[in-house]
């Protein structure tokens, strides 16, 4: 793609553009609607995870035809960061932080984001294994009740303190997890809970194929149906 450079005003109407998405409130039941609100009208950023409303079709992440910028695609989690921090990523990687299992990257919300060089980038899948083992016996510790009072303490206390790759490597932005979304996607995959109807792959296929006219005409119609929001 070639280089870009939009004003301010172009990001925030870019982003806003992905908040407007007739399935973004679907996509996002934790938030409430006072979050929402201030999300859509002021860009302000809770510190949940805000998921995107869109289907993953670019190495496992979603991407907006943004009218704003001559209808060029580009992806969410970029232009979320780009526009919060007022920095262009340009030759780095917009790395996740946040650790949510299958759904880390569907997260947005620049709060969980950092720019970097690939090679940080990669090394915080190692991170994201470690939290993956300690969800694993978060699990087994509850199945079993108070009889693993020490091994409950023990958990909490890795949850606290990042393990010692993650403080030196990520210093500056260390990784974290969020123990609710991880529980219910991993029972929403059980089949425990239902899960939302999201944008199917041919979906997102068909919007990022969509001329700007068409495309602007949905996001008015969308925006006006959801501007109580």
């Amino acid at each position: 793609m070639a280089a870009i450079t939009p004003t301010a005003q172009q990001l925030s109407s870019v982003v806003r553009q992905i908040l407007a998405a007739p399935k973004f409130r679907l996509a996002n039941p934790h938030l409430t609607d006072e979050e929402v609100a201030d999300l859509r009208r002021y860009l302000r950023w809770p510190r949940k995870p805000v998921f995107t409303p869109y289907a993953e079709t670019k190495s496992g992440y979603s991407q907006v035809r943004a009218k704003e910028l001559g209808g060029i695609k580009i992806l969410t989690h970029r232009v979320t960061y780009w526009q919060h921090f007022a920095r262009d990523p340009a030759g780095l990687d917009v790395s996740h932080i946040l650790y949510i299992g299958p759904k880390t990257s569907r997260n947005i919300n620049p709060v969980h984001l950092a720019a970097e060089s690939n090679e940080i980038n990669q090394t915080r899948k190692a991170c994201f294994l470690y939290f993956e083992s300690l969800m694993q016996d978060r699990e087994n510790i509850e199945a079993q009740g108070t009889a693993l009072e020490s091994r409950w303490l023990w958990w909490q206390a890795c949850v606290r303190e990042p393990n010692g790759l993650c403080r030196i490597l990520h210093s500056q932005r260390t990784c974290q997890i969020c123990w609710d979304e991880w529980l219910k996607d991993r029972r929403e995959q059980q089949g425990l809970e239902e899960a939302p109807q999201l944008e199917t792959e041919d979906e997102a296929s068909q919007r990022l194929s969509q001329d700007a006219p068409a495309l602007e005409a949905e996001q008015e119609s969308s925006w006006e149906a959801q501007s109580n929001l």
